[in-house]
């Protein structure tokens, strides 16, 4: 199915293992972009009224693209609306931008809005597709591009590749990562292609192509495609550099700094999940005490709040100990109650109160064991120590890290 739509995994090696997914998201994720307007400075060879590229997917409503294909004010005339209040505030430029997936799907230029690039020294541009609603897109890497490491680059193999159904004919292109050279490239990094190249060295129609990972995670988009004496070369942007420091800022959880950043992987997608993982097992408790249905009994009502909506914990297991004296004039210390030294109970939510757990039973316990053990007179019960451990609806177990909470017994007798 995929080569009869155009798209095809090179015969070279060093592909992601996951290319027949990756090809079937381009249908999807990557699109064509033709751009005209009226050049800022039409004697300038670098600013055509006409460009092309391409642009890949990395949310529901918003894509990637290199700058050099869409352009910036400074490469664009200022276009005049009817008002000009808005025009001095939304600054529109004399820009037509054209996109156009893998299915011939074009998006009508109007619902396009390209995002100012953060530095102009960075040839990455944002675009934003309000109503796009994409199932499918691609993640960012977060890792530094590793000379001499394998790479694929997501292109046209058409010798047309400025022609909008180029994106029908997608390949993954297998590249080297040949490191920088700043003095021929400035800031753009260096891929040189496997063997014969598929792609055709065209100036327009590459730009904006995602260079992935084995993992299928963007590391880089091509910026430029040219030609020396040993062939053609890609010119790419690196992904990290735009997003500098997220990995070590994600890595660095208190209590855990060195197996965190362990697990944390390069994809952001791994570093959201790896967060997400740490709020799911993250609940703020509160507990006291209230009076029972039946009038001999009180309750300890057990109630949390987290950031994960629908609640999360199925169930809980409650560790409770007695503090007090055992004998008047003694120091304070746990009472060793027979005929457990310490007590577990398990709890489930309350189905109308999913976040709240309600038990009895430490206070009977306390009531008909741990008071007649310590006899009136001769000691007291001072408070009940509680521990928590919080099983999650996935089948995990998240230990509160040792936190107790105590009760003062006189709430409970």
């Amino acid at each position: 199915m995929l080569l009869a739509s155009g798209l095809a995994v090179s015969a070279a090696a060093q592909t992601p293992e996951n290319s027949a997914e990756i090809l079937e998201r381009a249908t999807e994720a990557v699109f064509h972009i033709e751009v005209t307007g009226t050049p800022s400075d039409p004697a300038n060879p670098t600013q055509e009224a006409a460009r092309s590229g391409k642009a890949f997917a990395i949310g529901p409503e918003m894509l990637v693209t290199a700058l050099n294909v869409v352009g910036d004010e400074t490469e664009w005339m200022l276009a005049r609306t009817t008002r000009d209040e808005v025009t001095r505030a939304v600054r529109p430029l004399s820009r037509t931008v054209q996109l156009t997936d893998g299915r011939n799907f074009r998006i009508p230029s109007g619902d396009v809005l390209v995002l100012a690039a953060p530095a102009r020294a960075v040839d990455a541009a944002g675009i934003m597709v309000p109503d796009l609603k994409l199932k499918d897109y691609f993640h960012f890497s977060m890792c530094d591009i590793v000379e001499g490491q394998h790479y694929s680059a997501l292109m046209t193999t058409s010798q047309q590749p400025g022609d909008a159904r180029s994106v029908e004919r997608l390949e993954l292109v297998p590249l080297i990562a040949a490191g920088y050279r700043p003095g021929d490239y400035g800031a753009l990094y260096l891929f040189e292609s496997e063997g014969a190249p598929p792609f055709a060295p065209e100036p327009w129609g590459h730009g904006g192509s995602p260079i992935l990972d084995a993992d299928g995670n963007v590391v880089a988009l091509i910026s430029a495609v040219t030609v020396t004496g040993g062939g053609p070369i890609v010119l790419a942007t690196p992904i990290s550099p735009l997003f500098p420091g997220l990995g070590p800022m994600l890595a660095r959880e208190p209590e855990n700094a060195a197996a965190t950043q362990a697990q944390l992987k390069c994809s952001m997608v791994d570093a959201v999940r790896q967060v997400r993982n740490q709020l799911k097992s993250h609940a703020i408790w509160s507990i006291a005490p209230r009076p029972a249905d039946n009038p001999d009994e009180v309750d300890i009502v057990f109630e949390y709040d987290s950031a994960i909506d629908p609640p999360n914990i199925s169930s809980i297991e409650v560790r409770y100990m007695f503090f007090g004296t055992e004998v008047e004039g003694l120091p304070a210390g746990r009472i060793p109650h027979r005929p457990a030294a310490e007590d577990v109970i398990t709890l489930r939510p309350n189905p109308k109160e999913p976040r709240t757990f309600v038990t009895s039973e430490i206070a009977r316990v306390g009531r008909v064991s741990v008071a007649n053990y310590v006899k009136p007179g001769n000691g007291a019960i001072e408070f009940v120590r509680l521990m928590i451990k919080a099983h999650l609806t996935t089948g995990e177990i998240v230990e509160n890290r040792t936190k107790y909470y105590d009760i003062q017994w006189s709430d409970l007798d």
